[in-house]
């Protein structure tokens, strides 16, 4: 079975900007990111943890959430969550369960953009306070965490660049995560 999924989306967040992206029509998607996003790069300094200043791969030069999965969390949190308010890139339509595809698993595009998941995008505090600040209701910066966990969508890395606009289409590819044992 072949999974297809619609961008009904497509936004770019420049750096200052805060935690929101800007909804367009279309957006270049270098090796990197998406062109003039806050999260496009080759690296990530560590924010956290005991290597924190580190720099490593970065594994979230892109984001994605789900339709399906934001009209859950929008109900949950009693608020309007329109396309980029949660910081993401990619806005999809098509599958109700972004946020648990494995890492490895790729998004081509008919554009031939090929983006690759790392993994699940977890909800963070700054989203919180800034998502209860828009919608000025306080309670969603306590809740959030809890409620937008398993409804975040993902992170990844671009594998194959181009442009992206809104109406793409695109096949989801699962990683084959059979285990083979390794001999000595």
């Amino acid at each position: 079975m072949q999974l297809t999924v619609r961008a009904t989306g497509v936004c770019v967040g420049h750096k200052g900007a805060g935690p929101g992206k800007q909804p367009l029509p279309a957006a270049i998607v270098t090796e990197y990111g998406f062109a003039g996003d806050r999260h496009a790069g080759p690296l990530w300094v560590r924010r956290d943890g005991p290597d924190k200043g580190a720099e490593v791969f970065n594994e979230r030069q892109w984001s994605a959430v789900s339709e399906e999965e934001v009209r859950v969390l929008s109900q949950r949190l009693a608020i309007d969550l329109p396309v980029g308010v949660l910081g993401e890139n990619l806005r999809l339509s098509g599958i109700s369960e972004l946020s648990k595809l494995p890492c490895g698993a790729m998004l081509r595009f008919a554009s031939g953009v090929v983006l690759g998941v790392s993994g699940e995008n977890f909800p963070c505090r700054r989203m919180a306070s800034f998502l209860a600040r828009r919608s000025g209701e306080e309670e969603v910066e306590r809740l959030f965490i809890k409620l937008a966990t398993g409804l975040r969508g993902v992170v990844g890395w671009v594998e194959t660049p181009g442009i992206l606009s809104e109406g793409d289409v695109a096949t989801v590819e699962l990683p084959d995560l059979e285990v083979e044992r390794l001999t000595p």
